[in-house]
């Protein structure tokens, strides 16, 4: 990790760890010491990153209008960020997912869901594999 970040090194590579994993609530636990201890640019990484992770545990939970939720302000995290930052460069990630999000049509699954509507005609949701990892 480069030299001047307030991250917590272990801490974070663990969280990172528990991502690659697909262990998406884990991570999230994992990185909310180290997020609540950051500053700056550093918080609003970590923070990012705990929303897509939320995110994607949402989808696996089956709760489309809660992913759909945490991955708009991960989107607005993202974009917060300065190229580069962090000891991953989150902007890969935030792609992918936002090429993941409108491959299965999130937003509208949020809102059918919201709605009591079916989404059977909504693209299936892809098999493990197919989740954006950082």
């Amino acid at each position: 990790m480069a030299e001047g970040h307030s991250l917590h090194q272990d801490e974070v590579r663990a969280g990172l760890a528990l991502l690659r994993a697909r262990a998406w609530f884990e991570a999230h636990e994992a990185l909310e010491g180290p997020w609540r201890r950051a500053t700056g640019a550093d918080k609003a990484w970590l923070h990012a990153l705990i929303h897509g992770a939320v995110a994607l545990e949402h989808l696996r939970r089956g709760n489309p209008r809660g992913a759909w939720g945490q991955w708009c302000k991960c989107q607005a995290r993202l974009r917060a960020l300065p190229p580069g930052h962090g000891p991953v460069d989150l902007a890969p990630w935030g792609a992918a997912l936002e090429r993941w999000t409108r491959a299965i049509r999130l937003e509208e699954r949020s809102r059918r869901h919201v709605a009591g509507e079916p989404d059977v005609d909504l693209p299936p949701l892809p098999p493990e594999q197919g989740w954006p990892l950082p």
